[in-house]
């Protein structure tokens, strides 16, 4: 699966909407697209932000933990947000500039109910 969207993800400016099982390498393929668009933000001159929902919180603590160091690298910080959060750290991952924010369902609609 990661082979045949490879090409889309890391080089095209398509959306693409990725359904598969469990195990079939859909998080790789976040990350490639979070790489993608970092390098395109540093190159305009731009602030990037991206948004990975988990059906847990405890999948979302381990996705900060792994991605925290593996993107800091770009340039880009990892922010969780889950059940647990100040409100006030919702509302500033909600402006954060070049960051993941990484959080579950329940709380995105929650942080994005009134936009």
């Amino acid at each position: 699966m990661q082979s045949a969207c490879f090409h889309l993800i890391l080089y095209s400016d398509c959306n693409a909407v990725v359904e598969a099982p469990t195990g079939s390498g859909k998080t790789v393929l976040f990350e490639l697209a979070v790489v993608r668009l970092a390098q395109a933000c540093r190159r305009e001159h731009r602030d990037a932000c991206a948004v990975y929902i988990c059906p847990l919180k405890a999948l979302c603590q381990e996705r900060v933990r792994e991605w925290r160091t593996r993107f800091a690298p770009l340039g880009l910080r990892c922010l969780e947000v889950t059940g647990d959060a100040d409100p006030t750290d919702s509302i500033k991952a909600l402006h954060a500039r070049n960051a993941i924010i990484v959080t579950t369902p329940e709380k995105w609609d929650a942080m994005t109910r009134r936009w």
